[in-house]
């Protein structure tokens, strides 16, 4: 029998690849420029349950390592973004996760991603993640910095949440009315758009 995407067996697998991230190292020999993947001894993988346990006991930890398993990458704004947890308890949960050597820095955003005179903005990563999550991921902090943009997401995700929850597709015309029923202090026209923009990344059909 197969499995679907959603199927609670499938979530299962995931946190047991969290058992996995913690209970495994890389050896790496410089002699042969090898990588090899070695079973850590009997004492190690417990410390590896008892810091998953440690894990699935904290609401912010569980929602922010999620997040990661999801996407490979994320910013503090996208993981305060996608898990809607303030921005002192994802601060609190990334710091926890980078101690736990679970995730790492990937990069440093451009200076011109965001306002001047702050520090350059981290990208954090799984060890697995892909190089498109990383890039993935640094499009969207740029993004999430408009306001515009955020009001977008949530006009989105409204109706993902409802009218299209049923079915895949929407006409730009019912997404203006969506829009203005709002009655948003934003220009109806750049929000129908980049809702538009964010619902066809989601996989539904725009028709207009």
């Amino acid at each position: 029998m197969k499995l679907s995407g959603s199927h609670p067996h499938n979530l299962v697998l995931k946190w047991l690849r969290m058992v996995e991230l913690c209970g495994l190292y890389y050896h790496h020999n410089s002699d042969e420029n090898t990588i090899y993947i070695s079973e850590l001894s009997g004492c190690h993988q417990l410390n590896s349950l008892r810091i998953l346990a440690r894990i699935l006991s904290s609401e912010n930890l569980t929602k922010t390592i999620a997040c990661f398993l999801e996407y490979g990458a994320a910013t503090d704004l996208i993981l305060q973004h996608r898990t809607r947890l303030s921005g002192q308890a994802i601060r609190w949960a990334r710091k926890e996760l980078y101690t736990m050597q679970l995730i790492e820095p990937a990069t440093r955003l451009p200076k011109d991603f965001f306002a001047k005179g702050g520090p350059r903005v981290k990208v954090w990563q799984l060890d697995a993640a892909l190089p498109g999550q990383i890039r993935d991921a640094m499009l969207l902090h740029q993004r999430l910095q408009s306001p515009k943009y955020r009001v977008a997401v949530e006009v989105a995700q409204s109706l993902l949440d409802g009218y299209l929850r049923a079915k895949k597709e929407i006409t730009y015309r019912e997404i203006v009315l969506q829009v203005k029923s709002l009655k948003l202090s934003f220009n109806t026209p750049d929000i129908a758009d980049l809702t538009a923009q964010y619902l066809h990344e989601q996989g539904v059909r725009i028709w207009r």
